[in-house]
């Protein structure tokens, strides 16, 4: 369309600046046209159902489906980092279900390792704690009450 109408403008005696100025309207008026349709097009589709999704689950899913593949590959170490990296968020988020699961295939890498620090901390704070949660629900007493009173 440029390239017409400047073959246009050469044909006639017109001025320098009309010369540039008048051909590069109809491309500009053509590439606003182009723009408008597409972002009338973006907005009136439908967004996928990915999208109506909450972002706290997705997180959640994605860090047990890479922990499956990693259990799965028997890629321990870097299984282990992922538990140390995600089990925090996942305990804040209320995951607890994810980090019993994330948990046991992270003490089995553990035994494999020989890391017995991890598999300490994996026991006690992924499948102990996450596992009294998940399986009472809710806290009925404090980890305090089942102490002794001095006496």
């Amino acid at each position: 369309m440029f390239q017409t109408t400047q073959v246009w403008m050469d044909e006639g005696s017109h001025t320098t600046a009309l010369r540039w100025i008048f051909p590069s309207a109809p491309a500009a008026m053509v590439m606003l046209l182009g723009a408008t349709l597409l972002i009338g097009y973006l907005l009136l589709r439908g967004q996928p159902a990915s999208a109506a999704r909450d972002p706290y689950r997705q997180y959640a899913d994605g860090i047990i489906a890479m922990g499956k593949v990693l259990h799965e590959e028997r890629r321990d170490p870097a299984l282990l980092r992922l538990r140390v990296n995600s089990s925090l968020t996942l305990h804040i988020w209320g995951f607890h279900h994810e980090r019993v699961v994330l948990g046991t295939w992270a003490l089995e890498s553990a035994q494999f390792t020989d890391d017995r620090l991890t598999e300490a901390s994996v026991l006690i704070d992924d499948l102990g704690w996450a596992g009294r949660t998940t399986s009472s629900g809710t806290r009925t007493r404090s980890p305090t009450s089942s102490a002794r009173s001095p006496g």
